[in-house]
């Protein structure tokens, strides 16, 4: 299964200028319930870096919250002022300067867990729908599509070595991971 769990932040002051629910321990207890009964679960989230008030601290208990829950994939977006939102009426807007650096940095943890997550998928089996066609450098077929572990346009996807055609479901042994893709060959 897939699943998104919008959480928004990993800071509780933060959720509470959000005026999100903030029970964190909830969402630990959740996540560890979810992978004890679906091994295979894969949990993806989007959060927000730079929302007005954000201190550094703040910063880093989401760094630690993302760390600590290892999403297989996380969005992270930069906050940006919403005109008729309460957040617009705050004073205390960072500079686009720290919110992108924020949202770097946290990509880059991210990075580092979403490799260690997608190995796990190696020397496996895995069910593949086919989006589309290519060819190597050297001239041989691949194909390109995602297994249930990949959302479009927002995951990663798998490539394999192989014929078919778009749209059909084919079997792909995994071969190997990146931080986002999956690469084997059409079993």
């Amino acid at each position: 299964p897939y699943l998104d769990v919008p959480l928004q932040h990993g800071s509780v002051a933060t959720l509470r200028r959000m005026k999100r629910p903030r029970d964190l321990e909830k969402v630990h207890g959740f996540v560890e319930h979810l992978r004890r009964v679906m091994p295979d679960v894969v949990l993806r989230t989007s959060v927000i870096a730079g929302f007005p008030g954000e201190t550094e601290a703040e910063f880093e208990e989401l760094v630690q919250f993302a760390r600590a829950i290892e999403f297989d994939h996380l969005g992270v977006f930069t906050y940006s002022k919403q005109q008729w939102t309460e957040a617009d009426g705050h004073d205390d807007h960072l500079p686009d300067e720290v919110k992108h650096e924020r949202r770097d940095r946290l990509m880059t943890v991210q990075q580092a867990i979403s490799a260690r997550r997608t190995q796990r998928f190696v020397g496996r089996k895995l069910e593949m729908l086919v989006e589309g066609l290519g060819e190597t450098d050297d001239g041989e077929p691949v194909v390109a599509g995602r297994t249930y572990r990949e959302a479009p346009e927002v995951d990663g996807v798998v490539v394999a070595m192989g014929v078919a055609e778009p749209g059909t479901k084919v079997e792909v042994e995994i071969t190997a991971a990146s931080e986002y893709d999956l690469f084997g060959e059409i079993a």
